[in-house]
């Protein structure tokens, strides 16, 4: 027998099992954080699936095969290396090691780096009947770890099996070509998911075209352009435009519309003091702290303290619900049965003027949004709600807006 010749070919053959595990350890769980495809609506092959739901056992299954091969390889490379130089055991660490760690290592999970589900799916069958081929030592090693972990004082039967965003991202897609998620539902969780990855400045009014007062304009003038703003929040500046000292709720301007302040210290007691953000906080956090807080307005600046912009709470809503695209009509059509036809982006303020209905306060400033509010979920075409007597139906949809609302006012309102 030609002991050399058989040891090359097991070193050979320990090598290509080795790349095998390696590449397919990269290949699966880079499937399973794989947030792009997923966010594309790219389903997993429902194999794969069922792999990484068991992710605790994958893994060991990919140890014991992976480090097996490398303990054989390492062992039977040092009998080729004895074998034919006996007189070089240097051999062993500085030529083994490093085709070693190439060919079995760094090719394979940079090939399966590239090509992750090509490279799934053609060890899949390989991999499944090593999968029951080793499921006794895998019983065995679970049991010993489980031993290990009530010595030290841990629960071994509490496994916490955490989803990551690829993984809901891959529900929803695989939701959406079921059915159970329309397009409109889909791109508002996909956009909930995203959320996080999107920054304030990229949201924010920038400060060339923010709108803001100085703090010595005189009462009168300064009642005037607030009210031709038809803003509901005005920054108020000092002696630069990029000085915000407070922001001049329209509700508090009201207040003392006729009462107004002595000067520019008076006026400042009645500001809502401004909040600052960074420019790369995240919409998502900003979000949260708008809800938190109860406050609409946030003034973004760089790391020097220098203002960029603003960004609200409108700008957060609107990106995840979708852009507001649509102009607002100047008039409420009025059929002749009473119901009004509205776009569903009319200003609340606008809405009441033009119907005569006051709707409740709330965190919404569109007829859309009070609609939304009131269903609690995902609105739909012919969806319908009832307030104070007038229901209000949702006619048309533009995307994962409202673009077209029915309102047809209590009978009371038809009347007068």
């Amino acid at each position: 027998m030609n002991v050399p010749a058989v040891s090359t070919g097991a070193v050979l053959g320990l090598l290509a099992v080795s790349a095998f595990f390696s590449g397919t350890e990269t290949a699966l769980f880079l499937l399973a954080n794989d947030r792009k495809a997923a966010a594309r609506g790219e389903a997993l092959d429902d194999r794969v699936r069922r792999l990484l739901a068991r992710r605790r056992d994958l893994l060991t299954t990919l140890l014991l095969g992976n480090v097996g091969a490398n303990l054989a390889l390492a062992a039977g490379g040092a009998v080729l290396v004895a074998r034919r130089w006996p007189d070089h055991a240097w051999i062993n660490v500085l030529v083994l090691t490093p085709v070693i760690v190439l060919v079995a290592e760094v090719t394979p999970k940079a090939l399966a780096t590239a090509w992750p589900r090509q490279w799934a799916g053609a060890a899949l069958p390989l991999l499944t009947a090593f999968w029951w081929i080793v499921a006794p030592i895998r019983v065995a090693y679970a049991a010993l770890v489980g031993w290990l972990a009530r010595l030290l004082g841990a629960d071994p039967d509490r496994w916490q099996v955490a989803l990551g965003t690829a993984d809901l991202l891959d529900l929803v897609g695989s939701g959406a070509a079921s059915g159970a998620l329309d397009e409109m539902e889909r791109e508002i969780i996909e956009s909930v998911f995203e959320f996080d990855d999107i920054t304030v400045e990229r949201l924010m009014t920038p400060r060339t075209e923010m709108f803001s007062l100085p703090l010595t304009l005189p009462w009168d003038e300064l009642v005037r352009r607030c009210r031709d703003s038809e803003r509901a929040r005005i920054p108020i500046h000092g002696s630069r435009s990029d000085d915000v000292v407070g922001v001049l709720l329209l509700k508090d301007l009201l207040k003392h519309r006729n009462t107004p302040p002595a000067g520019p210290r008076q006026l400042r007691s009645l500001l809502v003091p401004p909040v600052f953000v960074p420019a790369s906080r995240s919409a998502d956090s900003m979000l949260r702290e708008f809800l938190e807080k109860q406050f609409q307005m946030a003034f973004v600046v760089d790391e020097h303290g220098t203002l960029l912009g603003l960004v609200t709470l409108d700008d957060l809503l609107q990106e995840l619900m979708g852009e507001d695209e649509s102009a607002t009509p100047d008039t409420a059509p009025q059929r002749p049965n009473g119901p009004w036809l509205l776009d569903g982006q009319i200003d609340v303020d606008d809405f009441e003027s033009q119907t005569g209905i006051a709707l409740p306060e709330g965190e919404y400033h569109t007829l859309g949004g009070f609609v939304f509010f009131q269903l609690g979920r995902l609105p739909r075409r012919g969806d319908s709600v009832g307030w104070n007597g007038i229901t209000f139906v949702v006619r048309d949809m533009d995307g994962r807006r409202i673009s077209q609302i029915e309102v047809e006012p209590a009978q009371s309102q038809v009347a007068s």
